[in-house]
């Protein structure tokens, strides 16, 4: 593919940027997600083609050498854009899950969270999701199994199939409790607890076909 085909096949894939329509690092992740799959070797050439307002600014106060390494741009809207670690972690230990919000989404923010705060451990991240549902699941989680020997995936299985059961057995309470992590009312409890490897491996395989095929079309 030529040179011509990579620029015209990026801009059409990433969205625009302006420093607050989403965080930068989430943005920064989809560009690397994209170049990944795609294989194009350098992204800068279209990146500040995606970049617009304030985001746009700080590409343009980059030294001329520097607007043309990949690098460098990303640590300058790092810099600019970039979440505060203490702000992250602030974020972190109050996030709670919120009502009609799906499990694996209150899952994957804390993990958004901790990266940006700088990590944490399995079993501090663990804590922080159970710490974080209602306190009904929590109990039910103390009674009914020994916590530390649980995986993560483990816990959100079971709390899927807490919410499952209380929804099948305790009428409009457990309409409300199933709307906590929105799962229908007649679903059945999942046996099967994808981790993140094995969501984000699938989320390339997908995402490597979907390429393939806008690849044909800038052909």
């Amino acid at each position: 593919m030529g040179s011509t085909a990579e620029i015209t096949f990026g801009v059409k894939l990433f969205p625009v940027f302006d420093g607050s329509s989403q965080p930068v690092a989430e943005w920064l992740q989809q560009l690397e997600l994209i170049r990944e799959l795609s294989g194009i070797l350098d992204v800068s050439r279209i990146i500040p083609l995606r970049l617009v307002s304030g985001a746009l600014a700080v590409y343009k106060q980059l030294p001329l050498e520097d607007q043309r390494k990949t690098q460098k741009i990303r640590e300058a809207l790092l810099r600019a854009f970039g979440v505060d670690s203490y702000v992250a972690y602030n974020g972190f230990i109050v996030r709670k899950l919120r009502f009609g919000e799906v499990a694996d989404v209150y899952l994957a923010d804390l993990r958004r969270l901790a990266d940006l705060a700088g990590g944490v451990s399995g079993k501090v991240l663990r804590a922080a999701f159970v710490s974080g549902l209602p306190s009904r699941i929590r109990q039910t989680m103390k009674v009914g199994d020994r916590m530390e020997s649980l995986t993560l995936c483990e816990v959100l299985e079971r709390v899927q199939a807490i919410l499952v059961e209380e929804s099948n057995g305790r009428g409009d309470d457990g309409l409300v409790a199933a709307a906590y992590l929105g799962i229908p009312t007649s679903a059945t409890p999942s046996h099967s607890c994808r981790c993140y490897q094995e969501e984000r491996d699938l989320r390339f395989r997908t995402g490597r076909t979907l390429v393939r095929r806008l690849l044909s079309l800038t052909e």
